[in-house]
């Protein structure tokens, strides 16, 4: 009955067993109905037409809009706040052991997605690879796309400085009409600093994270341009900028991210993080 289940749930046509460019046509189909992306492109590859394991399943996206990403996956239990993930590698919660045939195994899921807006924000690009992935069965015959487990999740977001000036501007910090700048050295904000009519300010910085997404400025300096500024202001200012986003909170993640690395480049910002997902072993 779970083989039987898995052949319908993965697509049989005319009974017969589906391909993978058949399985793989079907999902980039309904990625296009509900994302309506400029492209999509999705390939699946199966040690055998009945294995019901996915092996690879590699899906690219470019140029979409969403308010939240279009996944849900289970909540993770708590983590003692004295444990610290390894670099890369996403910190993951235990679960409860998937009864056999209420699954999908996906060996190793690949997401890549281009030029799209998340919440206002635009992201450049975003590179994603899960491990050991438990996609649920009744989710998908729902027509819900659902994570219930992975072994691993982590991957890079790379986000242009017109982006970061678009999302900073929007934030309630102590500076008006911000624009962004991004260095290999760190990060330039300038604007008009609001508790002092707008005098013109410029504060320099390295972008950090801290306790999983939360982004701020390491030793910040700040410059006064052109009006002579009391210190007692400018050390309150940098203290308001104190933290310029939570990105779990702002973002609406369907899982909490843990940034692991922050890398500043000419023109841009590269983001390397893992997803908190409850935990899924290799199957024997």
């Amino acid at each position: 009955m779970t083989v039987v289940l898995t052949l319908l749930l993965l697509g049989v046509l005319d009974n017969t067993v589906p391909t993978d460019a058949e399985i793989a046509a079907r999902i980039e189909a309904a990625l296009r109905l509900h994302l309506s992306p400029r492209a999509a492109q999705v390939t699946v590859h199966r040690s055998s037409r009945f294995a019901t394991t996915l092996d690879a399943l590699d899906i690219t996206l470019r140029g979409f809009t969403v308010e939240e990403l279009p996944f849900e996956v289970a909540a993770p239990a708590a983590v003692p706040a004295s444990a610290r993930p390894a670099p890369g590698v996403a910190e993951m919660a235990p679960a409860r052991p998937a009864k056999p045939g209420k699954h999908i195994r996906i060996v190793k899921l690949r997401l890549r997605c281009e030029e799209f807006i998340l919440r206002g924000l635009p992201v450049q690009a975003l590179d994603m690879t899960l491990d050991e992935v438990r996609v649920p069965m009744a989710a998908v015959n729902e027509g819900r796309l659902a994570i219930a487990a992975a072994a691993s999740a982590a991957g890079a977001v790379i986000l242009h400085e017109r982006a970061l000036t678009q999302f900073i501007a929007a934030r309630p910090l102590p500076i008006t009409n911000p624009t962004v700048a991004v260095t290999p050295d760190g990060l330039r904000v300038t604007g008009g600093l609001k508790a002092f009519l707008n005098a013109p300010v410029e504060v320099r910085g390295a972008l950090a994270a801290r306790q999983g997404g939360v982004l701020y400025l390491d030793r910040p300096g700040i410059r006064v341009l052109k009006v002579p500024i009391p210190g007692v202001i400018t050390r309150r200012a940098l203290r308001d900028l104190d933290p310029l986003t939570d990105i779990n909170a702002d973002l609406r993640l369907p899982a909490p991210v843990t940034i692991t690395a922050v890398e500043h480049r000419q023109g841009t910002l590269r983001f390397t993080a893992a997803l908190r997902l409850p935990k899924a072993s290799a199957a024997r």
